[in-house]
């Protein structure tokens, strides 16, 4: 049964767009894909947010899905990222209770068959890493930051968080999960070099360019100690599942 992916864009930067559209098309065709519809939409009732619609089609459901929640918009460092404003994709603090909702029907999803790329756990975890990225303190803001919950509700919330352990000091953090940043995967920045995932865009450190990059196995091992207690890089876990030596062992067992 043929299956349909529905796009709504607003075009901000026609040359990179155009760019992005000869990518595409052949990468959709590879897998059995293709348009079926594109252009402005003509709106009858009320309004439609965007200016373009493409619909394209894939021949089953074969082809998996990927959900992703990214870190926050870097606006401080190019034009590229000053968009936080006028896209309602990002999620704010007063979405936070409609965003489990929606993670909760993904979940749904996911059991009842439909082919995607996270697991249900990870899915879980994003909830977790919405509040903990937030920088706010969860226990005093509460699991929606709208006061509904008390104290004690949020803590045991918190505690039964997916993915979350609590440290010596009573911090809160992701548990360790085998990061491949640098090592399976890299960031480009805008100028040409290269940061080992896009938390690091930012960071002063000289890791080189594409052509001559030098991270270093040891110090990448070191700085994940910490930074991948608060990181939730979808990408990075994918990787990490795949260089997973114990789920292989646990599939040529079959168990």
């Amino acid at each position: 049964m043929a299956v349909y992916v529905i796009a709504s864009l607003t075009i901000k930067d026609t040359v990179r767009f155009e760019d992005y559209r000869r990518t595409v098309l052949p990468t959709m065709e590879k897998y059995g894909g293709r348009l079926v519809a594109r252009g402005g939409p003509i709106v009858l009732e009320g309004e439609w947010p965007r200016e373009r619609l493409i619909i394209a089609e894939f021949p089953s459901m074969a082809i998996a899905t990927d959900y992703h929640i990214n870190e926050t918009p870097m606006l401080e460092q190019d034009e590229h990222f000053k968009h936080l404003n006028e896209n309602p994709t990002y999620f704010r603090l007063e979405d936070w209770r409609d965003l489990d909702a929606l993670i909760d029907w993904i979940i749904e999803k996911n059991r009842a068959g439909y082919q995607m790329v996270n697991s249900v756990q990870r899915l879980q975890e994003m909830k977790t890493f919405v509040r903990m990225s937030s920088g706010l303190n969860i226990h005093e803001v509460g699991w929606y930051c709208d006061g509904s919950r008390s104290n004690l509700e949020t803590a045991e919330m918190l505690k039964k968080a997916a993915g979350v352990v609590q440290g010596d000091n009573g911090d809160l953090g992701f548990a360790e999960w085998n990061c491949r940043a640098g090592q399976n995967n890299v960031i480009i920045r805008t100028d040409g070099t290269v940061a080992p995932c896009f938390p690091m865009y930012s960071a002063s450190f000289d890791w080189g360019n594409i052509d001559d990059f030098t991270f270093d196995r040891e110090q990448l091992t070191n700085m994940k100690k910490t930074c991948q207690k608060h990181c939730f890089s979808t990408l990075n876990h994918n990787l990490a599942y795949c260089y997973n030596d114990a789920r292989v062992i646990k599939w040529m067992w079959g168990t």
